[in-house]
């Protein structure tokens, strides 16, 4: 990052889609929209915050849901 820029914005590195826990064919995992992950980052962000839950396997979100709209 370029001196100061952090400081001055707020990442946020997300996907459509999270996968799926297990394998639903030999080739791999599957898309999984009920749950996936995001990344905050920025001079606004407080840092080591986990905000949310999936269920025991992490296929669903099931506490603090929320979206980025």
């Amino acid at each position: 990052m370029y001196g100061g820029s952090r400081e001055a914005g707020t990442g946020v590195f997300t996907s459509e889609f999270g996968r799926t826990p297990w394998s639903l064919n030999t080739t791999g995992t599957d898309h999984n929209s009920m749950g996936t992950t995001s990344l905050l980052a920025g001079g606004d962000v407080k840092g080591g915050v986990i905000e949310g839950a999936t269920d025991e396997v992490g296929y669903r979100a099931v506490d603090e849901r929320s979206a980025i709209i």
